[in-house]
C-alpha cells in the first residue's frame, strides 16, 4: 500500500512538470528500479536529446550567421549561378559540420553524462570554442589563403609572425560574448522545451539543410565535370571542405569522356584555382621613357661551356653586366613577361590578364616582335597577349630578324618608334642556334638607338631537380650603364621585369603592384628569399635552403648540407615550438619566419 502510495505522488509530480512545461531535472543512473524510476530516467533522456537538436539548430542559424564572413574573403564569382551556390554551399557545409559535431560528441554524451545541466555546459564550451576557432580560421584565411591546420597553426604561433598576431588573437576576445549567448539560449531553450517541441516548422528547416548539402555536391560534381569556373573556383572557400566530383562514376556510365576532359584540363588548367589582381592599381607610366630598344634572348640550357665556345656570345658575356648568382624557375617566360611568381600562371591564363610589361610597351608604342625557334607549337606556354612566330630552323629564323631589324631602321614611320624583340632558342637546335647567334648578337649591336639587350638561360643544364634552385647565366649590355665588376647578389627573371618597368618603361605605380622581384641593380637584396612554384606547390627559395609548400606540410631541403631532406610535421613542430638551443632547431625556426613572410607577399595577388 505504500508503495503504490509513492509511486502514485511520483507520477503526479511529473504530470505537474509537464503541465507546467518543464523539463525534468533527475540523474539518468539512478540506483533505484522502480517503474516510476524507469519512466522518470526515459523523459529525461528524451528531454536531453530534444534539447540537443534545438541547441544543434540555433548552432547552426548563428554558424550559417558568422561564417558569411567567407563570402566576402572568398573570390567572389561574377555569375548568378556562381554566387547562388556560394549561399547554398554555404548553408549546406555548414550545417552538415554542426550537426557533425552533435552527432560525434553530445549525441553520445545524452546517454553516459548523469546530469542535464552538465550536458548544457559542456555542449555551451564546444561550441564557444568552435566558433571562436572558425573566427580565427577566416582571418588567417584572408591573411595567407591557407584554412588552420597543425602546420598553420605552427606557423600562427611562431613569434616571426608577431607583425601580425594581433589580427587574429583579437578573434579570442569574442570567446566571452559568443559563450554568453550560448548559455543564454542554452537555459532558454531547455525552460521553453515543451512548447519549442510542438513546433513544425523545424522538420521543414531539417530539408532546407539536407537539400542544400546534397546540392552542394551534384552541382560541384556537375561543374568539375563540365569545367564552370563560378563554381569550381570554390572548392577551398571553407575549412574541412571536399566536394564530390564523381569523374570516375561519371565516366562509368558514360556521361563524361576521359581524353576529353583530360586534354580540357591540359589546355585551360585547373579550373579550382583562385582569380587574381594583377596589377593591383590601375597601370600609370610618366610623361616621358627613356625610349630604349629591348633586346631579350632566352636560350635553354646555356652553360658556361656553351659561352665559351661561341665566339661572339663569349666577346659579348665579357662587355655586358654579368650577374653569377642569377636563378631561373619553373615559368621562366612567365616570369620575364610578369614579374611574379609563376603559381599564378594558371589563374593569368584563365582570366586572359596581360603582362604590364606589355600593356606598358603598347602604351610607350614600341614595335613588338617575338620569335621562337622550335619544331613544334607550344600551346601551353602561349600567354595572354604574347604571339611567337615560330621559326622551324635557325637561318629562316636569323633571316626573319634581320628583316625586321632592317624594316624598323629603315621605314620612315618605324625609325621614330623604338622597338622590342624577343628570341627563345630551344636545345634541339643546340648547334644551329649558335650560327644564329654570331649573326644576331652583332646586328642588335649595331642597331640605330640605344639597345638594351639581355641574354640568359631557361636551364642550365646541370640541374633536373625541380625544387632546386636554378642558377643560369644572365648578361645585360645597358646603353651607358656600366659596372666594373660582376654582381654577385641572388637575381631572379622578376626582378628584371621590375627593373625594365621602373628604369626603361617609367612605370610610375608601387612596383609592390606588379611584381614580387626587386630591382636588380640594388646593391644589396631586400628579401633573403623568392618565390617559385610547381603544379599547386609553393616552393621558397633562400640561399641556403629551399621550402616546398603545401596545404599540409613542408618540406625543407638544407642546402648548407646536400641530401638533408629536413620535413616539418608535428613530430619537428614539438622541437621547433619549445625552442630547443641547437642548430638544427634554430634554422627551423628560421625557416617558418621565411614561410609566413612569403605567404604575406603571395597573398596580396590573391583576389578577395
Amino acid at each position: 500500500m505504500k508503495k503504490t502510495h509513492i509511486e502514485s505522488m511520483e507520477k503526479l509530480s511529473i504530470k505537474e512538470a509537464r503541465s507546467q512545461g518543464e523539463p525534468v531535472e533527475v540523474s539518468l543512473f539512478d540506483t533505484k528500479r522502480t517503474h516510476s524510476e524507469k519512466i522518470l530516467k526515459a523523459e529525461a533522456r528524451y528531454q536531453v536529446i530534444s534539447w540537443g537538436h534545438w541547441f544543434t539548430l540555433f548552432n547552426i542559424l548563428l554558424c550559417f550567421l558568422l561564417a558569411s564572413r567567407y563570402l566576402l574573403i572568398m573570390d567572389w564569382p561574377n555569375t548568378l549561378g556562381g554566387r547562388l551556390y556560394a549561399f547554398v554551399s554555404l548553408l549546406g557545409h555548414f550545417s552538415f559540420l554542426v550537426f557533425i559535431v552533435y552527432l560525434v560528441l553530445l549525441f553520445p554524451l545524452s546517454f553516459v553524462l548523469r546530469n542535464a545541466k552538465t550536458l548544457r555546459i559542456i555542449a555551451v564550451s564546444i561550441a564557444t570554442i568552435g566558433l571562436t576557432l572558425m573566427l580565427v580560421d577566416q582571418q588567417v584565411f584572408s591573411s595567407v589563403n591557407l584554412h588552420i591546420n597543425p602546420l598553420v597553426w605552427s606557423l600562427m604561433i611562431e613569434p616571426s609572425y608577431n607583425v601580425s598576431t594581433h589580427e587574429w588573437q583579437r578573434f579570442f576576445a569574442f570567446m566571452p560574448i559568443i559563450f554568453l549567448v550560448q548559455l543564454l539560449f542554452a537555459n532558454w531553450s531547455w525552460l521553453k522545451l515543451r512548447s519549442l517541441q510542438r513546433q513544425s516548422w523545424v522538420k521543414w528547416l531539417s530539408v532546407i539543410f539536407v537539400m542544400s548539402f546534397m546540392a552542394t555536391h551534384l552541382i560541384f560534381a556537375w561543374a568539375d565535370a563540365s569545367f564552370y569556373r563560378p563554381i569550381t573556383m570554390q572548392k577551398v572557400n571553407y575549412p574541412f571542405a571536399y566536394p564530390m566530383t564523381a569523374r570516375t562514376f561519371l565516366e562509368q556510365y558514360g556521361l563524361l569522356d576521359h581524353d576529353s576532359y583530360e586534354a580540357r584540363l591540359a589546355k585551360e588548367g585547373d579550373p579550382t584555382v583562385r582569380s587574381v589582381t594583377y596589377p593591383l592599381t590601375k597601370l600609370t607610366l610618366a610623361e616621358h621613357s627613356s625610349n630604349y630598344n629591348i633586346a631579350l634572348i632566352v636560350l635553354d640550357e646555356l652553360t658556361p661551356e656553351m659561352i665559351e665556345l661561341n665566339p661572339n656570345l663569349n666577346r659579348f658575356s665579357k662587355t655586358a653586366i654579368s650577374f653569377n648568382e642569377h636563378m631561373s624557375d619553373t615559368q621562366p617566360l612567365f616570369s620575364l613577361e610578369y614579374g611574379i611568381s609563376p603559381i599564378f600562371k594558371q589563374a593569368i591564363i584563365q582570366q586572359n590578364i596581360p603582362s604590364i610589361f606589355y600593356d606598358a610597351l603598347k602604351q610607350r608604342q614600341y614595335s613588338i616582335s617575338r620569335y621562337l625557334l622550335s619544331d613544334t607549337n607550344h600551346p601551353n606556354e602561349l600567354l595572354p597577349g604574347v604571339e611567337y612566330f615560330i621559326q622551324p630552323n635557325a637561318e629562316t629564323l636569323t633571316q626573319t630578324v634581320l628583316s625586321q631589324l632592317n624594316i624598323w631602321q629603315d621605314t620612315p614611320n618605324q625609325i621614330a618608334k623604338p622597338w622590342f624583340i624577343s628570341i627563345k632558342l630551344e636545345q634541339a637546335h643546340k648547334i644551329s642556334r649558335q650560327r644564329a647567334l654570331d649573326v644576331i648578337i652583332p646586328a642588335l649591336q649595331n642597331a640605330n638607338g640605344h639597345t638594351l639587350i639581355i641574354v640568359t638561360s631557361m636551364q642550365s643544364g646541370h640541374n633536373d631537380n625541380s625544387v632546386m634552385p636554378n642558377k643560369v647565366p644572365l648578361f645585360i649590355q645597358w646603353p651607358e650603364l656600366a659596372l666594373d665588376a660582376p654582381v654577385d647578389k641572388i637575381t631572379t627573371n622578376q626582378d628584371i621585369l621590375r627593373t625594365l618597368a621602373q628604369r626603361v618603361l617609367k612605370v610610375t605605380n608601387l612596383p609592390s603592384d606588379y611584381s614580387q622581384g626587386e630591382d636588380i641593380f640594388y646593391p644589396h637584396r631586400i628579401n633573403s628569399w623568392w618565390v617559385d612554384g610547381i603544379e599547386k606547390k609553393i616552393i621558397i627559395h633562400t640561399s641556403e635552403s629551399s621550402i616546398t609548400l603545401s596545404p599540409k606540410r613542408a618540406d625543407i631541403i638544407d642546402r648548407r648540407s646536400p641530401e638533408s631532406l629536413v620535413e616539418l610535421s608535428i613530430g619537428s613542430e614539438e622541437v621547433i615550438l619549445n625552442a630547443v638551443d641547437n642548430e638544427q632547431s634554430q634554422f627551423k625556426r628560421q625557416q617558418l619566419g621565411i614561410i609566413i613572410q612569403a605567404l604575406f607577399d603571395i597573398q596580396r595577388f590573391w583576389q578577395n
